[in-house]
């Protein structure tokens, strides 16, 4: 995988869908990269990709890490 693959799976399964903008702010890169970055994620079913904005392919209120919860 490469530098920032996981970082947008993460932050996109979190939300359920981000745009092109919100994840080259997060990680600091330019949108012409993050679209560089998804085009490979987009062809392996990983995420689909919509006008302007990414959007996960898995359940989008399902974390993609445990979540402990305390009483």
């Amino acid at each position: 995988m490469a530098k920032y693959d996981q970082e947008i799976l993460n932050a996109v399964a979190l939300r359920g869908t981000m745009t092109v903008s919100e994840l080259a702010e997060m990680l600091d890169v330019s949108d012409q990269t993050i679209r560089r970055i998804v085009k490979p994620l987009v062809a392996d079913g990983k995420v689909e990709k919509v006008h302007g904005a990414i959007v996960s392919v898995e359940n989008p209120t399902t974390a993609p890490f445990p979540v402990s919860y305390t009483h």
